[in-house]
């Protein structure tokens, strides 16, 4: 038995250091597996940052959409060192927040289980998302932090002092005023503390996010603020929102549903089921496909690029986007709340492009922090589903890597 736990300790050990040595060394090399996008954003978004740094807003929304409290963040310690090296050195270590900040977060969930908890949070560090944007210092990785700390204070809330309530709906005003579409999360802290506050309580909750909401609105009012956020461009074709949404959601169902325990809730949620209920679901998904007319090659996911590398047509991507529909309406059927993320994250992601890192690893996040639930339950439950999860993720990573090296999506977009 001691011997068990003396492996376990230092295969635990083992991954957390691996896992930080390969975020120094990806930085090392300049690494991107968001095949450029992430370090192209950057230096758009630089210029910005100096602008800030001088303490203008002239030409703020030439370089982004999005909101600017990353921006203004970032333009702090770029004032004083007036290098964009040692920024992104400062960020990196920023960015390690995210893990920490996931592993408070699952402790107040599953406090009975901190090994793999602290395994599942340093996998995060295999992501091509979070290394993307730790090395190259993006807002989706900012927002995110922020929301983690928020969703910290919402679980203690539960617990502990009424202020924490406060604490979390603060900091997800940070989070909304890194990247605007993270306002949606509003509405589902809101509605809980709806269903578990005295109506007076409310009312100081509601007066207090007005507050946080007046520096967002004399942003917008003003010329530089109504110029970044109306470009914002979202999508009129509910098809291609669904279709694609649906796809990266399966994608990410892969590193959930690959266990013994939760496949065996899904059989069973499956064979409850009513003809009448699939039914509807197919009519959905055939309307959907009727209706998809999307034919560039940028965005939509790991699926609808297999799927045109492989057949030169959408059959693997419609295909997967199908099977997200319906493992969504099994889980749903086992756990009502999923519709909560469901909704938050198609909300979210409803852009004219519809790329990966819109649902990266934010969905896997909410699924892990928002509330304890059986797929979640089940990986950090049992040591052999905690590994499989890590096989899956380091997989992701090789994955990314390769394309990277061999350049495979950028070869697809230039021979189709």
């Amino acid at each position: 038995m001691l011997y068990i736990l003396l492996m376990s300790r230092l295969f635990t050990f083992s991954f957390v250091a691996i896992s930080i040595l390969s975020i120094f060394f990806g930085f090392l090399f300049n690494e991107d597996l968001s095949t450029g996008g992430a370090k192209f954003d950057f230096h758009i978004t630089l210029n910005a940052i100096k602008e800030l740094s001088n303490l203008s807003f002239k030409d703020f929304s030439v370089y982004t959409r999005h909101f600017p409290l990353h921006y203004i963040l970032l333009s702090i310690p770029y004032g004083f060192l007036n290098d964009d090296y040692v920024l992104r050195i400062i960020y990196l270590i920023f960015s390690f927040l995210l893990p920490a900040f996931f592993y408070l977060n699952l402790k107040q969930i599953y406090n009975d289980q901190k090994t793999n908890i602290l395994l599942i949070c340093f996998s995060l560090l295999f992501l091509p998302f979070f290394r993307s944007s730790s090395f190259w210092a993006n807002s989706h990785l900012t927002a995110l932090i922020f929301l983690l700390i928020g969703n910290l204070f919402y679980l203690k809330s539960f617990k502990e002092k009424k202020i924490y309530k406060y604490l979390n709906l603060f900091f997800l005003s940070l989070a909304t005023y890194s990247l605007q579409s993270y306002a949606i999360f509003y509405a589902f802290y809101l509605f809980q503390y709806y269903n578990n506050s005295t109506i007076k309580e409310f009312i100081f909750i509601l007066f207090f996010c007005i507050l946080l909401a007046i520096p967002g609105f004399v942003f917008i009012l003003s010329e530089v603020g109504a110029r970044s956020f109306y470009s914002i461009g979202f999508s009129k074709d509910i098809s291609y929102s669904l279709i694609t949404n649906f796809s990266i959601i399966f994608f990410y169902y892969c590193f959930l549903i690959f266990n013994k325990e939760s496949f065996m809730v899904l059989k069973t949620s499956f064979c409850e089921t009513k003809k009448m209920e699939l039914g509807i679901l197919i009519l959905l998904f055939f309307i959907c496909v009727y209706f998809f007319d999307y034919k560039q090659l940028s965005g939509g996911g790991f699926f609808y690029k297999i799927s045109k590398l492989t057949f030169n047509n959408n059959l693997i991507f419609f295909l997967s986007s199908f099977l997200g529909m319906l493992i969504t309406l099994l889980i749903i059927k086992k756990e009502f709340k999923f519709l909560y993320i469901i909704i938050l994250i198609n909300i979210m992601s409803s852009h004219n492009y519809v790329f990966q890192k819109y649902f990266e690893p934010i969905f896997i996040l909410l699924i892990f922090v928002l509330f304890k639930n059986f797929l979640s339950n089940n990986i950090l439950n049992f040591k052999k589903n905690t590994l499989v999860y890590l096989f899956i993720i380091l997989g992701y990573f090789l994955i990314a890597s390769l394309n990277l090296i061999f350049g495979i999506s950028k070869n697809l977009a230039t021979s189709l």
